[in-house]
């Protein structure tokens, strides 16, 4: 059994130990994203939280499906190591493409406060607001 990442500072998990399913069924299609992008050239996607960046690579993995661009932004007070968010997303093999872009693109140590600009893909940008 995998335990869930949990925050410290808060005492809360970032997401359950079926996280990806999770950031699907509550994150994807709780907002309806992949339906709401179909047929734009861009599409800007919003949360509040990046955490693990669970969300952000689950939004991605769908985007590959559809022809658009999309622009993720989040904004979170206490970005995690790089080294905890490897660790919580090791589990999912299905984005392990996406994990491992994203850690190599990810400072060391959590970014200070400001914007961070990611370039993870040709259709797929993160933007983390600290």
């Amino acid at each position: 059994m995998t335990l869930s990442p949990r925050s410290e500072r808060y005492d809360d998990i970032y997401f359950g130990s079926n996280g990806l399913d999770e950031k699907r069924f509550v994150f994807l299609r709780g907002t309806r994203a992949e339906s709401r992008w179909v047929g734009r050239r861009r599409f800007l996607v919003g949360e509040l939280g990046f955490g693990t960046g669970l969300s952000a690579l689950a939004t991605w993995a769908a985007a590959k499906r559809h022809p658009g661009f999309v622009q993720f932004v989040s904004i979170e007070g206490h970005p995690l190591e790089r080294e905890r968010i490897a660790a919580a997303l090791e589990p999912f093999s299905e984005i392990a493409s996406e994990r491992q872009r994203l850690l190599q693109l990810y400072p060391d140590q959590p970014p200070g406060p400001g914007v961070h600009h990611f370039d993870l893909a040709d259709n797929f940008a993160l933007t983390l607001w600290v």
